[in-house]
């Protein structure tokens, strides 16, 4: 054996090491999940960070049912348990249980890691179909070993981003009100909550056009005021009326004014045999010829000297669907410009930014059970893949700023600063006073 050989031995025996230990570690708090947890049948490590010099925080889930453990529904419900131990890193039989908590009767929660620090671990839960999310925080003591208390508080959405000057804010909601924060460059984090007052300002900004592209609070009456494009501003965006027998305000169009007349532009629709070729995977799931609707409209948009892009949006459910795509209206043929690369033929556009480079789209998809996110794609103006950025919830609004890129999404905020991918949402203190921290990295978003 030469010595090349026996160095690669020497490192693969070392990485094999390593996964034992790993291995062994999870295995002895997955025992004492069982132990403290009603011996539940199915266990499962959400998340493993170091809380001091030789200690772990481990959160691990709980179930009867190995579906409420799947990788993409993490289901923390009734009969499931969401337990949380410290573990000696270098002992790893030696483990302190914090506190095992049972699922709300009744409750549907996708729960998932957002922040561990030495002193609180903070749980993302989102309930069935994006309806509402909320933050279960558990505080706890490392010295003692001990849980402090814990809590709920509801989660902010955020789902546009303003810009003016040289300041750039976030608005989001919760259930009962909306909440505004400003990014702060070079501050950790780069963020601030706005008081009442300074939020005022900026939230009555807000165009019913942004809220309606929005993934969060879609306004089923929004008072559209028309967006003119074009040259000498003869175009706009707007509403048209349609009769669905629904009550729906109408769908976005291209109204072209000439004098006293005007004529309507309307999205084209994606014939059947452009859906099954686009998508065959959604034709094997029984999206058939004679049995399929295809809805698809003018979602989120942008005018950029003059002209309008624009990402499509459908619902792909119950037998509606359509395909992916953006594009821009070509004001000199009077005609819609779409493209749909196979990265975005399965999503909606959830937001859009558009650029002398490229273009960024946050993808999504529409259906059934709620929105879920399919991450940030950038694209040449004429459809090439470029990037993308994986996030596990959806994008709502996304802008440049510093040279990097700030989304809004449903869990808060994401920065993309070259390579790194960071994470924020708004907390709640311990005295009810808002403010903005970081989330743990890990699995939660990465960029190619």
């Amino acid at each position: 054996m030469n010595h090349g050989q026996s160095w690669v031995r020497r490192f693969v025996w070392l990485l094999a090491a390593c996964a034992w230990a790993d291995s062994q570690a999870d295995l002895a708090v997955i025992h004492q999940m069982r132990v403290h947890a009603a011996n539940p049948k199915f266990v499962l490590v959400l998340h493993r960070s170091p809380v001091d010099s030789d200690l772990d925080a481990v959160i691990l889930l709980g179930s009867p049912w190995e579906y409420m453990l799947h990788s993409n529904e993490r289901r923390w419900e009734e009969k499931a348990q969401l337990g949380i131990f410290l573990q000696h890193r270098s002992n790893p039989g030696l483990i302190y249980k914090v506190v095992v908590a049972e699922g709300r009767p009744y409750g549907e929660c996708d729960a998932r890691v957002a922040r561990v620090t030495p002193s609180e671990a903070v749980i993302h839960c989102l309930h069935e179909k994006g309806s509402k999310a909320e933050n279960h925080k558990f505080r706890y003591d490392i010295r003692t070993k001990a849980l402090l208390g814990q809590s709920i508080h509801d989660s902010f959405l955020m789902g546009n981003v303003l810009t003016d000057g040289r300041r750039t804010v976030l608005i989001g909601w919760n259930l009962e009100k909306p909440v505004a924060i400003e990014y702060l460059a070079g501050a950790d984090p780069p963020f601030r909550v706005l008081s009442q007052r300074e939020a005022a300002s900026w939230i009555k900004r807000i165009p019913a056009a942004m809220v309606r592209s929005s993934f969060i609070g879609a306004a089923t009456k929004p008072v559209f005021a028309p967006v003119r494009f074009g040259p000498d501003q003869q175009f706009s965006l707007r509403l048209r009326g349609v009769n669905d027998g629904l009550g729906l305000p109408g769908i976005l169009a291209i109204h072209e004014q000439s004098g006293k007349s005007g004529r309507w532009s309307t999205l084209p629709q994606s014939s059947y045999d452009e859906f099954s070729a686009a998508r065959p995977i959604r034709v094997q799931g029984g999206y058939v010829r004679g049995q399929t609707t295809i809805a698809e409209e003018i979602g989120p948009w942008q005018v950029v000297d003059g002209t309008l892009w624009f990402g499509k949006s459908f619902y792909d459910g119950e037998g509606t669907s359509g395909v992916g795509g953006f594009g821009y209206f070509d004001t000199r043929s009077r005609q819609f410009v779409i493209h749909s690369p196979a990265q975005i033929r399965d999503s909606s556009v959830s937001a859009i930014l558009a650029e002398t480079d490229g273009i960024w789209l946050g993808l999504a998809h529409r259906g059934k059970w709620g929105i879920t996110g399919n991450g940030i794609m950038q694209l040449s103006h004429s459809g090439q893949a470029l990037g993308r950025i994986e996030l596990p919830e959806p994008v709502g609004g996304i802008t440049r700023v510093n040279g990097g890129l700030l989304m809004a999404t449903s869990f808060g905020a994401a920065f993309l600063d070259g390579q790194r991918v960071r994470r924020f949402f708004v907390d709640q203190s311990r005295r009810g006073s808002l403010r903005v921290v970081e989330a743990d990295p890990g699995e939660q978003a990465t960029h190619q």
